[in-house]
């Protein structure tokens, strides 16, 4: 069995691009439970703007849409970004096709910025948390997550 290796390659804004359909169709749906932990950490109200960083399929953003009015998701993937339109049926998510590294932050914008299973893409953490630090409200919240997926513990033993 011939094996294939797949690298992300972050210097390419595109490169989700190539392997969406593939991601989109993949990955299982976020968890209600840990969707509820967010929810009883942040208290989002429909009030507070929130962003996703990242967003992918959109799954995510589309969640915290259910709880605020005001939600941006973030991606360089084009073709994530046009999946995750078509996921977003209410259209209450402002979908944005752009890197992280050239979105400008304006100041004390965001409750929540998040970004779920993709923050180690990013190019100069250091740099972006500086950023979002500054776009938080007092009192908002970063948060960076990822769940560990029934497969990755299989991988594990490998």
């Amino acid at each position: 069995m011939k094996k294939q290796i797949f690298q992300i390659n972050t210097t390419n804004n595109n490169s989700f691009d190539p392997i969406a359909d593939g991601y989109y169709n993949s990955t299982p749906e976020i968890p209600q439970q840990y969707l509820n932990l967010l929810q009883k950490i942040v208290h989002i109200t429909s009030e507070d703007s929130v962003i996703d960083l990242g967003c992918g399929s959109g799954d995510l953003a589309i969640a915290f849409a259910k709880q605020s009015s005001f939600v941006e998701a973030l991606d360089a993937s084009g073709k994530m970004i046009e999946m995750a339109k078509e996921k977003d049926k209410e259209r209450n998510v402002r979908w944005i096709h752009q890197p992280v590294e050239n979105f400008t932050f304006e100041p004390e914008k965001y409750t929540l910025i998040f970004s779920y299973e993709s923050f180690h893409l990013f190019p100069n953490h250091k740099e972006l948390i500086e950023k979002c630090a500054k776009a938080l409200k007092p009192g908002g919240f970063l948060g960076i997550g990822w769940v560990m997926y029934s497969f990755d513990f299989h991988l594990k033993e490998a």
